[in-house]
């Protein structure tokens, strides 16, 4: 999964790639599959600047909690899911190949929702709504970072 998503440029200079990793806060919670790009030159890490403010809500609403707690970032996001299903297995692929189930995957992933949000207008359910409205927010940002990783996203 290491060397098949290239990144930005990491200060040292060097290319930094896509993984999934774990953060521990405060010693006793561990959010899984936090999508980070890290230089393997230097060690280190960004966050991905879609996922950031939500990792920092979700420690900002945990902050004080005496709980230690383990959670996957890929169960609370929607954007994170959809790239961690993309990545699973995704050692046995060419880039091309990961890229092309990426974009198969986001854009089944927003017709659903979009299916989805028409059921719940149908139904005037306006929680519902706003659930799946935010569900799509979370994967319209994320899908900004495709086009810069790759030839593959043209727009």
């Amino acid at each position: 999964m290491g060397d098949l998503f290239k990144g930005s440029h990491c200060t040292c200079g060097q290319k930094m790639n896509l993984e999934l990793r774990m953060l521990i806060h405060q010693k006793k919670t561990r959010i899984y599959d936090v999508p980070v790009y890290v230089c393997e030159h230097c060690e280190h890490y960004e966050v991905l600047k879609p996922v950031k403010p939500y990792v920092v809500q979700y420690i900002a609403a945990i902050d004080g909690s005496l709980e230690h707690a383990d959670v996957s970032l890929a169960e609370m996001n929607e954007s994170v899911h959809v790239l961690y299903s993309v990545l699973q297995g995704a050692d046995q692929e060419t880039e091309a190949e990961v890229f092309a189930r990426f974009k198969e995957a986001f854009d089944d992933r927003v017709n659903m929702l979009l299916d989805l949000f028409g059921c719940a207008r149908k139904m005037k359910d306006d929680d519902w709504m706003r659930e799946i409205q935010e569900r799509l927010e979370q994967l319209s940002e994320f899908a900004v970072l495709l086009p810069e990783n790759s030839n593959f996203y043209a727009r």
